[in-house]
């Protein structure tokens, strides 16, 4: 049966030459709600994912809400296996595919009709 299993799944970004630009450095610091800190190798990071665990079985729903910079876009890359985790787990079992850029092999001359038909079969999906 398919399923995604996250286990203290944390996913951080470095900040290159920030060091440098102090005032920069407390005002990002502050408008990310404090997540830019440094990591054990002395390096700026911005925290993104800070250690979630979550099951997701066969059937189940999702629904994610959050400020702009909350994370759930990395959230759902990570998912998608399209970023790492800088700690933790993530278990998958069966397909997974993503739909994150919503508009891509969308044709604005075709109906809905063969628009979610072409997005199946990029998708590897059969009729």
């Amino acid at each position: 049966m398919a399923y995604i299993h996250l286990k203290n799944v944390t996913v951080e970004f470095p900040i290159f030459n920030v060091n440098a630009l102090s005032f920069k450095k407390n005002f990002i610091r502050v408008a990310t709600g404090g997540r830019v800190l440094q990591d054990a190798n002395d390096r700026v990071v911005v925290r993104s994912l800070n250690n979630v665990s979550l099951n997701i079985e066969h059937g189940d729903r999702i629904g994610l809400i959050g400020h702009n910079g909350a994370g759930k876009s990395t959230f759902l890359r990570t998912l998608a296996g399209i970023y790492e985790p800088s700690s933790g787990e993530v278990q998958a079992e069966g397909k997974i595919s993503s739909m994150l850029d919503l508009m891509s092999g969308i044709e604005a001359e075709s109906t809905g009709y063969e628009n979610i038909y072409m997005r199946g079969l990029m998708l590897g999906l059969s009729r």
